[in-house]
């Protein structure tokens, strides 16, 4: 087993040649760490932090029949012929540049690759359960889309974080409150979103697409 963490995990993931994928999200520059060549199947959560025009393009390379939806899948298991990486990294430039943008740590091993798989026939079969018809997969992805437009979340890479803890009128409360500016040219990463309600339990993420 090889520990894996910062610039390590995109070169090292990418080595092994991915064929089967099951991970939460999905960003926009994903051709960037896998070869899509090698890729046999993906589970990924079709949700707001995966990015559908991301999903769209897979879609497009390897069917929809090999592209399976779980809402809430959270794991991050790549699985080659003979190795399996696994850990905190989804397939995005948020988690493989790890250096600059987030903290990620995971592993690579052989030992143990077909409780992996099995694991991920599992999450395959919970999917299929979920969504059973490549109809029912493309009104998924359909949602997926309406949701970011709504938003206004597109090609996010930039992000502005104010924490606030005081009202209209100048008075401090009880409850602190986020105010998030993403720029046009960013991509939007739910796992941001997430790292501050963590932190903040009571706090209400408010975030806001700048257009200009």
């Amino acid at each position: 087993m090889k520990i894996l963490s910062g610039g390590d995990i995109a070169k090292e993931v990418k080595r092994i040649n991915p064929q089967y994928i099951a991970v939460g999200y999905i960003g926009k520059d994903w051709h960037r760490y896998i070869d899509i060549e090698f890729v046999k199947e993906i589970i990924v959560s079709p949700t707001i932090g995966s990015n559908p025009f991301a999903i769209e393009s897979i879609v497009k390379e390897i069917g929809f029949e090999n592209v399976y939806f779980l809402d809430e899948l959270h794991a991050k298991l790549y699985i080659g012929s003979d190795r399996y990486a696994f850990g905190s990294f989804n397939l995005s430039a948020n988690a493989f540049e790890a250096d600059e943008i987030l903290v990620e740590f995971g592993c690579i091993a052989n030992d143990g690759i077909k409780q992996a798989k099995s694991f991920y026939e599992q999450c395959k079969n919970r999917a299929i359960n979920r969504y059973r018809t490549v109809e029912e997969k493309e009104l998924a992805l359909k949602n997926l889309f309406e949701k970011h437009k709504s938003l206004n979340f597109y090609k996010n890479n930039s992000t502005f974080v104010s924490d606030e803890s005081s009202n209209r009128d100048g008075h401090n409360t009880d409850e602190n409150f986020y105010i998030m500016v993403v720029n046009q040219d960013g991509e939007y990463d739910e796992d941001l979103l997430i790292g501050l309600t963590q932190r903040r339990p009571k706090a209400s993420v408010t975030a806001h697409a700048n257009n200009h």
